[in-house]
């Protein structure tokens, strides 16, 4: 037998171990049914030998294939073919149970396969199992990596909305500046004259310059006076405080006004 030799599983070889020994067992006993003769039967002394031989030859390939034909022994008759459900497909009674997830992450039901005796379809059937496994792992880490992208989009969405709100709270602090703009130059020409000298001995400087601004441009909040002096809320309820205890200025709903000394 050469060395490159393969071990033949297919065509006839498919059912029975033997092919050419049944042929001659079927054509002795058809020969000896259809001629009805006794010497006809003289062939079928043979049939014994043959079933020798065929033990012989397959010991012989044992040796040659060694698990391969084994296998194959256990698969197929010698002479008769077995059952056409383990013979024609070499499968056997173990299943491999392998658990499958939806892209939507439900179980399905499992899915089972009949793991073959003939090692070349149990490797087809391994490395059929191992895309299906990896398939799925493909699957789960596309599903965390979506999880991890929409995790992300909502953070940058609140990022965003928080930002759109300090911007808004920017455009209204700039609008209330713009409204509260008073012009400086004339607040700081103070004139003492104005006021009667028993008055203005009693006052303070802050307390003049507050008088005086409000004498000339009546009617203004306090966070415009702070402005225009750039006093603290503090300094300028002070100077206010000493004002109103003279009655020297009124408030208006929340507006200041400066009013006349008495005497």
């Amino acid at each position: 037998m050469p060395e490159n030799h393969k071990l033949v599983t297919w065509g006839p070889c498919r059912y029975v171990r033997h092919p050419s020994y049944l042929a001659y067992l079927i054509l002795f006993i058809g020969l000896s049914l259809t001629l009805l003769n006794i010497v006809a039967l003289i062939p079928l002394i043979a049939i014994p030998g043959y079933i020798q031989i065929a033990s012989i030859e397959e010991e012989l390939l044992i040796k040659r294939f060694g698990k391969e034909y084994q296998q194959y022994q256990q698969t197929t008759g010698k002479f008769l073919p077995k059952r056409k459900c383990q013979a024609a497909a070499g499968l056997v009674k173990s299943e491999i149970l392998v658990p499958r997830l939806t892209s939507h992450g439900a179980l399905t039901p499992e899915l089972k396969f009949t793991a073959p005796r003939m090692e070349r379809t149990q490797k087809a059937v391994s490395s059929l199992v191992e895309a299906v496994m990896a398939a799925r792992e493909a699957e789960e880490r596309e599903a965390s990596e979506l999880a991890k992208a929409k995790e992300r989009i909502r953070e940058l969405e609140k990022t965003l909305a928080e930002a759109q709100r300090e911007i808004e709270r920017l455009k209204t602090a700039l609008a209330v500046k713009e409204t509260i703009k008073v012009e400086v130059k004339p607040a700081l020409e103070v004139k003492p004259a104005q006021l009667l000298p028993s008055v203005l001995e009693s006052l303070d400087q802050d307390a003049k310059q507050v008088w005086c601004l409000l004498k000339q441009k009546p009617g203004k909040y306090k966070a415009e006076l702070m402005a225009a002096f750039g006093w603290g809320r503090r300094r300028l309820d002070r100077a206010v405080r000493v004002l109103r205890n003279r009655r020297l200025i009124y408030v208006r709903g929340r507006k200041l006004y400066a009013s006349e000394p008495l005497c």
